[in-house]
């Protein structure tokens, strides 16, 4: 096939076949999870479609057979957004710290809104985010007398 536009009727058609074939073939998968325009991939917007195109046509087509579709689409394309939007989004001076490396690649000395590099800035979120995580685990610690024993192991 030389098209994977979800508003086309083949490509709908040979969705529905693979997903009769999955169904028919193993037992009880629940759906697919899809990566949306990823990684120099075409992706719904290749062909002037929505993602909401793209996931919709795939929900249909293993609706038959009881499917469930996770669409997992990335963000880094502002052709998804409104244009006051995609024009932030698309400018360094106004893109926010927190969403640039979704939509630019940069150097890793390059020096964001808030004075961090770009390569300082991924090391505090990462630990950042180690600290999060282990306070979320003292949170469930903290809820085990509340929960059943055979659902908290």
């Amino acid at each position: 096939m030389d098209t994977c536009d979800p508003c086309d009727p083949a490509v709908a058609a040979w969705w529905k076949e693979k997903a009769a074939d999955v169904w028919a073939n193993l037992p009880g998968p629940g759906g697919f999870l899809v990566k949306a325009a990823s990684e120099e991939r075409p992706g719904p917007f290749t062909y002037g479609r929505t993602q909401a195109d793209g996931a919709n046509m795939l929900a249909d087509t293993v609706a038959p057979v009881g499917g469930h579709i996770i669409w997992r689409c990335f963000v880094y394309n502002c052709q998804q957004y409104v244009p006051e939007l995609a024009d932030m989004y698309a400018n360094l001076d106004t893109c926010p710290d927190e969403l640039v490396l979704f939509f630019h690649h940069l150097p890793y000395q390059y020096v964001l809104h808030s004075g961090k590099t770009v390569l300082q800035h991924i090391y505090d979120t990462h630990f950042e985010g180690a600290e999060d995580a282990a306070r979320f685990y003292e949170q469930v610690i903290a809820l085990k007398p509340y929960l059943d024993p055979a659902v908290y192991t």
